[in-house]
């Protein structure tokens, strides 16, 4: 089984914040025995991100995509998720601090 980490954020890209979610991501798939041999930093325009996720859809079992999750306006990860997959993830909730969609994704076995 192989993985692909897409990081979203303009953020990451410019260098004004160090890609966290990705290097802990890695150590949790690798501490599973899962393979990640990808990963891929995309900025907040959607159409790269859907170049991103059609990309990884190709080569990869698994897609763990972090960042650019927020409740906000500007935050356009979902739609450009649901387009690529033909579903309407734009609508969130929040808790706390943290966003999450009203959607739960699948369990996957493990390795």
């Amino acid at each position: 089984m192989q993985a692909e980490i897409i990081s979203v954020g303009t953020e990451i890209i410019l260098g004004q914040i160090t890609n966290t979610n990705a290097r802990y991501l890695a150590d949790q798939l690798r501490q599973l025995a899962i393979e990640a041999p990808w990963q891929t930093n995309v900025d907040d325009d959607p159409a790269r991100i859907k170049q991103a996720l059609a990309t990884a859809k190709e080569r990869a079992n698994l897609i763990f995509i972090c960042g650019g999750l927020g409740p906000t306006e500007d935050d356009r990860t979902m739609a450009a998720v649901g387009t690529t997959w033909g579903a309407n993830y734009g609508s969130m909730k929040t808790t706390g601090n943290r966003s999450r969609p009203n959607w739960r994704p699948g369990r996957f076995p493990r390795p």
